[in-house]
């Protein structure tokens, strides 16, 4: 097979390339001074939490998912092929989050893929693999706080109502209109009076035991908690009063037609649909984030983290919010 020229390369990283092109024996040598280069750089490790953060630059060649491994013993050219895959994050996000649930040192690769679902195991060291040590003293270090809190408050903009439909939309909070990302501060309501409750009974010995029982198996079992005890709704004022044309197939469409009402599985069905047609930069950024939000909404952590990571240039401060929360709906800090 011949391979096309695309960028030049020093002579000992031509010569890892050949090495790991061999071994996988999927490619064939390239010519004098090129090279077609199906691998991820910079790849780079960062420990927070007890949490792994991988990032790393996709290559300009492949444009499939890419393929996060890890491993306890050091991974080499003829062990690459052969591991289990951690994960497939999308093309463009360039970033994983793992928890690798202890400590000790941990090996990484990733490898790339094209669209047809070819997966390219060229095993560069250092440049697409890494070793990440956890000790146990970061594990001390990062005991997760209580995680439960009390639901947020959730503001209703009235002035909405005609622009989307008759009905009574449930309550939404509004981000402030593009192309600002920080929410609109709200006034916080005065806390209504409380009566005093009756004195609690004094409980027996035994049931003091029994309850303490219960609250040490779920700190020990750790729990996901629902998404609206963690974040509220957020869609862009824009989006919200812009009437929307009988038809119309767009970002602010699908907003208004199942965001607003909180049918947030017919959203992400929506938004998924609508990010396979050609659209510009600003729509697509715009489709990923309420698809992000759509996903956490239906309890999706995981998956909406994916979009979330993949705004953090167009919105970089409602970015860190979200995955924030996500982390902490996986029962995790970060």
């Amino acid at each position: 097979m011949e391979i096309m020229v695309r960028k030049r390369i020093t002579a000992l990283g031509c010569f890892a390339l050949l090495a790991s092109l061999g071994a996988a024996g999927q490619e064939s040598v390239p010519a004098a001074n090129t090279v077609f280069a199906p691998f991820v750089s910079q790849l780079k490790g960062e420990v927070r939490n007890r949490l792994v953060r991988l990032s790393w630059v996709d290559s300009v060649d492949v444009k499939g998912p890419l393929y996060i491994y890890r491993s306890l013993t050091p991974i080499d050219a003829a062990s690459a092929g052969s591991m289990h895959i951690l994960a497939e994050v999308p093309y463009g996000i360039q970033a994983y989050i793992d928890d690798p649930g202890g400590a000790g040192v941990f090996y990484y690769y990733v490898s790339a893929g094209d669209t047809s679902g070819q997966r390219y195991n060229v095993f560069i060291p250092f440049t697409n693999s890494i070793s990440v040590e956890i000790t146990p003293e970061i594990l001390e270090a990062s005991v997760d706080p209580e995680l439960a809190n009390s639901p947020q408050t959730i503001v209703h903009d009235p002035s909405t109502e005609a622009q989307t439909s008759s009905e009574t939309l449930p309550p939404l909070l509004i981000a402030v209109p593009l192309p600002r990302t920080q929410p609109a501060p709200q006034p916080e309501p005065p806390p209504a009076p409380q009566p005093e409750p009756p004195p609690l009974p004094k409980l027996s010995p035994e049931a003091l035991r029994a309850v303490k029982d219960i609250i040490d198996r779920n700190a020990a079992q750790g729990r996901r908690l629902p998404p609206e005890r963690l974040k509220t709704p957020r869609a862009f004022s824009e989006d919200m009063n812009t009437a929307v044309a009988v038809g119309e197939y767009s970002v602010r469409a699908i907003v208004q037609r199942y965001f607003l009402r909180r049918n947030w599985q017919t959203a992400r069905d929506e938004l998924r649909r609508l990010l396979n047609a050609p659209l510009d930069a600003a729509e697509q950024a715009r489709a990923r984030y309420y698809l992000g939000q759509s996903l956490f909404f239906c309890g999706s952590y995981q998956e909406s983290l994916y979009e979330f990571f993949s705004i953090q240039i167009q919105y970089p401060e409602e970015a860190r919010e979200w995955i924030a929360a996500a982390l902490k709906g996986m029962g995790k800090r970060y």
